[in-house]
């Protein structure tokens, strides 16, 4: 399935893995980039809340602006 209007395009594919596991993979490509969805694809590790924490520090006490 292919969908496409001015600036996004849609599509839906499966295949069947080495396992004959069905694999569907769902994607949209815009202006923010290749986006995929699928159950086998990678995730990224939860963001430490050390960091979280500095981030929003961060933003709340920006540096002075020297120029």
């Amino acid at each position: 399935m292919n969908t496409v209007t001015k600036r996004q395009t849609l599509w839906y594919f499966g295949v069947y893995g080495s396992n004959s596991t069905p694999i569907a993979v769902k994607y949209v490509a815009n202006e923010n980039g290749f986006l995929p969805e699928g159950s086998h694809l990678p995730t990224p590790p939860p963001i430490p809340a050390q960091i979280i924490r500095a981030l929003e520090w961060n933003a709340a006490h920006p540096e002075p602006n020297t120029q």
